[in-house]
């Protein structure tokens, strides 16, 4: 199954840098905002001796560009969310409605996004915040297309192993973020962590856009033996097409149920990921270098 394959390789890379697109933020504040220091440098001031040795380390917070205040912090990193969420249905009803691979070449708009966020940010702040909800919108179809790929192309034994597969790039991404970013920060300097995604999506976009198809009968290299054990499997599912009305969904309480789940779900998961580094670095342990090290540290015990 080489074309399954390939194309579960494809959509695991998008949802990493997808992650790293919606986390690199979180970690570029540290280095972005004046404010992040202050709790630290009272206890620098309190404990001299113990932050003298650490100089270096704390260089990071001199060099900071911003000085926004915490309002201004919450609201740069929460309105991602805001394009995200209110979008997320639509994305998916675009996706089911166009296909998979046209919805997914939105993530050149992404790449974009991260691209001119740096120069954007400088020149005004609510610039900022509207690239950041733009940059939402253009992820908030992503899970829905990527699902709708497996309707088309995984065999019915392996659907589930599939979606698992590629949404474990999620956690990947997010990881890769967290402890690769504030080593990137410090080496290179904040605008680095939003220009690394766009590069790495604008090579993806080329190679998903010449050598994935819509469905596997649309493929032009693809096994005839790969070919057969996809059309045979997925015949048995339901390919039957209904006019969905979402208004007549709400009446139903399994729905709310669902809805009710994932926004707190959501919201924990999401708050815990976007505050986590400021809230460690508020607390004196310096995130951006302490991410470093441990990104380092399987190469400094060989």
């Amino acid at each position: 199954a080489i074309k399954i394959w390939f194309l579960k390789k494809k959509l695991k890379n998008q949802n990493i840098f997808i992650f790293i697109s919606k986390q690199n933020l979180s970690i570029a504040v540290i280095g972005m905002n004046s404010n992040n220091s202050s709790e630290l440098e009272a206890e620098k001031s309190q404990c001299p001796v113990e932050f003298s040795s650490n100089s270096s380390e704390q260089e990071i917070f001199l060099k900071n560009e911003f000085s926004w205040t915490e309002k201004q912090e919450m609201l740069l990193l929460g309105c991602y969310y805001y394009g995200y969420v209110i979008f997320h249905m639509v994305g998916g009803w675009i996706g089911f409605k166009f296909g998979f691979k046209k919805l997914l070449r939105s993530s050149l708009i992404g790449a974009f996004i991260n691209l001119v966020f740096p120069f954007s940010i400088r020149l005004s702040f609510t610039f900022g915040v509207a690239l950041r909800i733009a940059l939402g919108i253009s992820h908030s179809g992503s899970s829905a297309a990527m699902t709708e790929a497996w309707s088309k192309w995984a065999p019915q034994d392996e659907k589930s192993f599939l979606l698992n597969f590629i949404f474990s790039g999620m956690t990947f991404g997010l990881l890769l973020t967290n402890l690769a970013g504030g080593w990137i920060i410090q080496s290179f300097n904040w605008p680095v962590i939003f220009y690394i995604p766009a590069i790495c999506t604008f090579f993806w976009a080329a190679i998903w856009h010449f050598r994935v198809s819509e469905t596997p009968e649309e493929h032009k290299t693809i096994d005839k033996e790969e070919l057969d054990l996809i059309i045979s499997t997925r015949s048995g599912q339901k390919t039957m097409k209904k006019n969905i009305s979402f208004l007549k969904l709400f009446t139903f309480l399994p729905v709310w149920g669902f809805i009710i789940g994932c926004v707190g779900k959501d919201f924990a998961a999401f708050t815990a990921m976007q505050m986590f580094p400021m809230y460690m670095n508020r607390k004196g342990l310096n995130f951006l270098t302490l991410a470093g090290k441990f990104f380092f540290a399987p190469l400094r015990g060989k």
